[in-house]
């Protein structure tokens, strides 16, 4: 059985809230539409907001057998790396084969499972059962048309402010995808290829967490508790791969749109970037936001992980648990 997890982040105090609901009914749908029936699958909501507002909302037009399940773990319970973890909690106790995290803003194109089975299951013939993750493709729209969704001023605003419909198909026709009418198909099957870039969207056997360990609760809110457990990933295991067919549209930035963000996003920004600069080192963070830190796991491989093992045995870790 696959179990499919998303986590969902409900603004509080503000009507927008119940447009980021209709965002998540979509996804739901266009998962129910666009998964095959080759696989035996479970749909989780992890969700928290302390708006009862929007949670009643939610609770009334979730679509059946849609499982929802609120986070109750200690310290922040809405932030990022919370509810991720949280995630994690609850796919240890499922019985599943595989566990596959989505955010709450994606669309996925048809024949996305599976392609991110096949991926898993290559890359696993390489490193062995639990041994490897892999992320699917994303572009930074969604793709769907507007007369599908019922909050439409909402999503009306939220398309001017990412992609347009154009843009989009260009995108994936550059990239081998191809259309069904509206919806996009996923590419024919190639083997996955390395890239550490976790985005926190992925394809694993839960054991896969038992070794890297959970998301860092110190960060908050937004930005970079992705990037820290990737990078902590790649200290301990090398099967790490990015499929080259499985494609999911992705609302980029859309946490930071949250309604009352604001000043307090920035402070959280702040923090987080200081938090990972402790950690990691500041040449690390500049590689990485410019952009040069994944592309370079591909030219020079040994010599980004050579950076890591230095900065990983600075933080203690047991230096047969990083790869040479």
């Amino acid at each position: 059985m696959v179990g499919i997890y998303i986590t969902h982040f409900v603004p509080t105090g503000h009507a927008r809230a119940f447009g980021y609901n209709e965002i998540l009914f979509d996804q739901l749908r266009c998962i129910r539409m666009h998964t095959s029936r080759n696989h035996d699958i479970g749909v989780t909501v992890v969700y928290y907001t302390d708006d009862k507002a929007a949670e009643n909302h939610l609770v009334r037009h979730l679509p059946s057998g849609v499982r929802l399940v609120k986070n109750t773990r200690p310290n922040r319970p809405d932030t990022q790396p919370s509810m991720r973890n949280r995630v994690l909690d609850v796919a240890r106790g499922d019985t599943i084969q595989y566990a596959v995290l989505l955010h709450n803003d994606v669309r996925v194109a048809v024949g996305w499972l599976d392609a991110l089975v096949h991926d898993i299951e290559y890359a696993e013939r390489i490193h062995g059962e639990g041994g490897a993750i892999v992320s699917p493709r994303h572009i930074p729209y969604h793709y769907l048309p507007a007369a599908e969704v019922s909050c439409q001023p909402f999503w009306s605003d939220l398309k001017a402010k990412v992609r347009s419909v154009e843009q989009m198909r260009a995108w994936c026709k550059g990239y081998g995808f191809s259309f069904d009418g509206e919806n996009v198909i996923c590419s024919p099957w190639t083997a996955p290829h390395r890239d550490g870039h976790q985005l926190m969207m992925w394809i694993a056997r839960p054991e896969f967490f038992d070794v890297v360990g959970e998301c860092d609760e110190r960060f908050v809110g937004v930005n970079h508790d992705d990037q820290d457990w990737g990078i902590r990933a790649l200290l301990h295991k090398k099967g790490s791969y990015q499929s080259r067919t499985c494609l999911v549209g992705h609302v980029e930035g859309l946490t930071f749109m949250r309604p009352g963000l604001g000043a307090l996003a920035d402070a959280a920004k702040e923090l987080n970037k200081q938090l990972f600069i402790d950690k990691w080192g500041l040449d690390l963070f500049e590689e990485m936001q410019t952009g040069e830190l994944w592309p370079r796991l591909h030219t020079d491989p040994k010599g980004v992980l050579a950076d890591l093992r230095r900065v990983g045995l600075q933080m203690g870790f047991s230096a047969k648990r990083i790869p040479a």
